[in-house]
């Protein structure tokens, strides 16, 4: 049921106007790596000697359809690194080559546009056409959703030895729980046809468990697990979207 209620949430996702269905993919990873994937295909799709031959430069990494992603550094060097990994063929220029080659000005005046409007447009992505000097495809990475939370679990069992109405210790565990969901979609632009030729998104949860066992436990709060980041749910997301391009 988790599984189906995810893809209709993405389904929409990537039906909104000023977005295409080039590939989707949904992944659900949760503790020990539990992964499902649906793909949807169209055509034309990029070759792999497009791709090798031409390059594809990271254009931005946005927030929540907003403008400029905090961490946009960090993410976008895990979104270059499992690309790499999966693809080492593929010719990947960095987010700051992208700012370099449109000036920063040029840079921040789109990011700006693109929080304005909460959503990348056609027009938005046609800004992206200043990098053909560098590249043919430019790829875009939007964080459209995170969600954080914190859960605790209190386990305990009190055993009694009937000959004598001794009881036994009572066992006690408490379990604190930290969890992140986050989904990203990738958007790669071919800058020579002013298309959006593959549209790729995933979702990808990962939690941290804090866990303390004792009687003397029993009444002291529970410790907070820390919550993963953004960046570290997004690995996940990255790895299994990179090995979707063409081998």
């Amino acid at each position: 049921m988790v599984v189906v209620r995810e893809t209709a949430k993405l389904a929409r996702l990537i039906r909104r106007p000023g977005s295409w269905v080039g590939l989707m993919v949904l992944l659900l990873v949760a503790v020990g790596c539990r992964t499902a994937v649906q793909t949807v295909r169209t055509q034309p799709a990029p070759s792999r000697s497009s791709l090798e031959q031409e390059g594809v430069v990271l254009a931005a990494v946005t927030a929540l359809g907003g403008g400029e992603y905090v961490a946009a550094d960090a993410l976008g060097e895990v979104v270059l690194k499992q690309f790499r990994e999966a693809r080492p063929w593929l010719k990947l220029l960095p987010l700051e080559q992208a700012r370099l080659a449109m000036t920063q000005s040029r840079h921040e005046d789109l990011m700006k546009k693109v929080a304005k409007t909460g959503r990348w447009t056609d027009e938005h992505f046609a800004s992206l056409a200043a990098l053909t000097n560098i590249a043919r495809y430019a790829l875009v990475v939007d964080v459209a959703r995170s969600q954080e939370s914190q859960t605790v679990y209190r386990n305990y069992q009190e055993e009694y030895l009937y000959h004598g109405a001794v009881a036994t210790p009572m066992t006690y565990e408490v379990v604190s729980g930290g969890r992140r969901t986050v989904t990203l979609v990738f958007y790669l632009r071919d800058l020579q046809t002013g298309k959006t030729v593959w549209v790729t998104s995933g979702t990808a949860m990962r939690r941290a468990f804090v866990r303390q066992s004792g009687y003397e436990h029993l009444y002291r709060p529970a410790p907070p697990a820390g919550i993963p980041s953004v960046v570290e749910v997004s690995e996940t997301i990255a790895r299994q979207v990179a090995r979707r391009l063409p081998k």
